[in-house]
């Protein structure tokens, strides 16, 4: 199907067999290919630009989805970058066992502190603020140090500083 602007394929469901109505447009010109939503305002759900990499989005035959990669490794690969996650707000990462109703591990980032919270505590364990100061929860921290572990019990500091002695401390 030659055409030289936009040759398009309209894929229309008009409503017959008693479903809604809906028509896709799966289209391509010299700026990207694409799928576009034409019964809901012309949305763009789906782009690929020219000169995109080999391999730049790739399904493998187990469902795992390959960024950059035709191997994918795990349910979501991302090779040769970084991942980005934005927001207004707060922004984070959760890693969830499904056999409970808690996640098991929380990494968020908000109001210039960064956070680490476990699953059903519903508050950070860690926190590092963006003045420096690090915040930990509960009241005795576990250090490791040449194969062995200690830990020492803290007072309790105020929130102007942060300078108190371990009350015990091996």
């Amino acid at each position: 199907m030659p055409d030289g602007d936009t040759p398009t394929l309209r894929l229309e469901q008009n409503g017959s067999s008693g479903f809604t109505p809906q028509t896709w447009d799966v289209a391509g010109n010299e700026t990207n290919f694409f799928v576009r939503d034409a019964t809901n305002g012309s949305k763009l759900p789906f782009k690929i630009r020219p000169s995109a990499p080999t391999n730049s989005i790739y399904v493998d035959t187990d469902g795992d989805l390959g960024l950059g990669t035709a191997s994918p490794r795990a349910a979501l690969d991302v090779a040769n970058g970084s991942i980005i996650a934005s927001a207004s707000g707060a922004v984070g990462l959760t890693l969830d066992d499904t056999s409970g109703s808690d996640p098991d591990f929380k990494l968020q980032y908000e109001s210039g502190s960064a956070r680490m919270s476990f699953a059903g505590t519903g508050q950070p364990e860690l926190e590092l603020k963006q003045n420096g100061n690090i915040v930990v929860a509960g009241t005795c921290v576990e250090f490791a140090r040449g194969g062995s572990s200690f830990a020492c019990t803290f007072a309790a500091c105020g929130s102007a500083s942060c300078a108190a002695a371990p009350s015990s401390c091996p």
